[in-house]
């Protein structure tokens, strides 16, 4: 007899689990920043920083999940994960111009978003220098330096510049290089011959001739700045008399004062207007008699000026006739009354006698004296008055100074009957 045994196979099904993102929860709170907030349309870069919290405030948890969208460019990853409540990916620019809207999401936290600018900036000034602006007989290399300013005079980071050359080779091989924080990019060329090397930003372009072989000397640039720092409405001056030229002379100073204006002349001065503090980047170029170029680069601190004024007076009695050893103040007599400024005030420009010519913004420009008539006279620190009576007279000297700030300064004198 045979016998069917039945026997039962049990399946296991292997099922495999796929890892869920971990999120943030309802109430949880995303902060996007971006820097910096323009950037080129080709291979341009920002750093894009998610802070998240949850509800109680607390950063979000280790390896909550960012997601990143945008409608232009790439970000890259789009994917990151939180560590110590911050998120970091970069957004990077595909060729297209326009506002590119960077989007941050989290689970049930509300998105947030953050705007880049994908363009070039207005440029003011595109300048290019040669270090060695010459080379030797045979050839050899010369760094060569583009710095990018607004039309204001600050410097333009981020920026590509695209540099050719007409002879020899350049180390960028025609890939774009980037501006730093102070507008500045360089290059180095490499050549046998005389080149012209072009540099390209956006809409602007410069260029800058390097010879090769000549017997002719580069000039030397230099300068020194006066006050440094200095306070808006104040001359500020420059002096270029150290730069040289060894085998001929100089004959040519140009300046940049770093807020948009120029200048011209081996000395020169100029007064810079902010409201704000300020450090303005001076640039000198120099051209000695064989056209050669030279430059040399500073900078001053500028800060608004907020004028504060006091003063007091003092006053004398004419010298006493032989015999009079009377030294008080007497009707009939002719008083001369001094007035004295506090530390750090002076006058403007004066016909009265003694006086110097700062111009600051700070400077005394009116002295306005009340003998005790009610009518003011507009004189110099130095005035007179003859008294006609006897008796307890306030005198009272009120100044201004060219921003129109006030200070009056009244006591009372005793005029006694004439001896």
């Amino acid at each position: 007899m045979r016998y069917l045994y039945v026997i039962p196979i049990i399946l296991l099904a292997l099922v495999s689990c796929k890892q869920v993102d971990y999120t943030a929860a309802e109430g949880s709170t995303l902060t996007i920043t971006i820097n910096p907030d323009i950037v080129a349309p080709e291979g341009g870069a920002a750093q894009i920083t998610v802070m998240g919290q949850r509800p109680s405030g607390a950063p979000l948890t280790d390896g909550t999940v960012v997601y990143f969208n945008v409608n232009i460019g790439r970000v890259d990853p789009a994917r990151i994960e939180t560590s110590g409540g911050f998120a970091r990916t970069t957004f990077i620019s595909d060729n297209r111009t326009g506002t590119a809207t960077i989007t941050a999401s989290s689970g049930a936290a509300e998105a947030a978003t953050a705007d880049v600018t994908v363009g070039y900036p207005e440029i003011g000034t595109l300048e290019l220098l040669a270090e060695p602006a010459i080379l030797p007989k045979g050839g050899g290399t010369s760094t060569i330096t583009a710095r990018i300013l607004d039309p204001t005079g600050a410097p333009l980071s981020n920026l590509p510049v695209i540099f050719s050359t007409t002879a020899g080779t350049l180390e960028s091989d025609g890939k774009p290089r980037y501006t730093s924080s102070i507008g500045i990019v360089k290059d180095k060329l490499t050549t046998i011959t005389e080149a012209t090397v072009y540099a390209i930003s956006g809409a602007a372009t410069q260029q800058i001739t390097v010879p090769v072989g000549q017997m002719s000397e580069p000039p030397t640039a230099s300068f020194t700045i006066s006050p440094n720092p200095a306070y808006a409405g104040q001359k500020v001056y420059f002096d270029a008399t150290a730069s040289q030229d060894p085998d001929g002379y100089i004959k040519k100073y140009e300046w940049s004062f770093g807020d948009g204006r120029t200048g011209s002349g081996q000395r020169t001065s100029h007064i810079y207007t902010n409201t704000i503090s300020q450090t303005f980047y001076i640039i000198l170029k120099v051209t000695d008699n064989s056209g050669m170029l030279a430059f040399a680069n500073g900078s001053v601190s500028v800060s608004p000026v907020v004028c504060q004024v006091s003063a007091q007076y003092s006053y004398q009695d004419p010298p006493s006739p032989p015999g009079d050893t009377d030294t008080l103040p007497e009707v009939g007599e002719e008083i001369t009354f001094t007035a004295i400024t506090a530390s750090g005030t002076y006058p403007c420009t004066s016909t009265c006698p003694g006086t110097t010519d700062p111009n600051g913004p700070c400077c005394i420009a009116i002295y306005e004296w009340d003998f005790g008539s009610g009518l003011e006279q507009k004189a110099c620190p130095t005035a007179t008055h003859t008294f006609s009576a006897a008796g307890q007279v306030t005198v009272s000297l009120k100044i201004y100074n060219k921003q129109n700030t006030t200070y009056t300064f009244s006591q009372s004198i005793t005029i006694y009957p004439q001896q």
